[in-house]
């Protein structure tokens, strides 16, 4: 390592100007890297959801809470309440079905997970259902938008 730092050292004493002009293409080169990535990467710092956001703190939902909404979930046999995520402020909710049970029974059991939530939570957070069993009309799909009434189940 000595020997190439010396090496190094003469190179530059001997080739003075060729020295700096390797320098400075360096730091051009590093200035340049910089500049293309502030403008390919504007918002590198900001949030991938925005201001959209704005509020959760109020009404932030977490593990624990939804784990007790699904435990006190009174279940039918034939519907299961497999799991939830959520993302943002949208929580999907993952259900089964085992039988044969009608879209209306379906929807029903829905609306009632939907009703545990209270108020400030219903009016903040958007609802997705994904709905999956055997048969012809699964999967099914649902989805309550904060500012919709009911709940559109298909």
């Amino acid at each position: 390592m000595k020997k190439f730092l010396k090496k190094l050292k003469k190179f530059i004493i001997k080739n003075k100007v060729l020295s700096v002009l390797i320098l400075l293409i360096i730091l051009i080169f590093i200035f340049a890297l910089v500049v293309i990535k502030i403008f390919v990467f504007p918002n590198y710092h900001t949030s991938k959801y925005g201001n959209r956001l704005d509020g959760i703190e109020n009404v932030k939902i977490d593990d624990s809470r939804l784990d007790e909404i699904k435990n006190n979930f009174s279940s039918i046999e034939g519907f299961n309440f497999d799991g939830y995520r959520l993302s943002g402020k949208i929580i999907n909710i993952y259900i089964s079905i085992t039988g044969d049970l009608s879209t209306d029974t379906i929807r029903d059991k829905c609306r009632e997970i939907i009703k545990s939530f209270n108020e400030d939570e219903i009016k903040f957070y958007d609802f997705q259902f994904y709905v999956d069993g055997e048969g012809e009309k699964y999967p099914m799909m649902g989805y309550k938008n904060v500012n919709s009434d009911d709940l559109d189940l298909k």
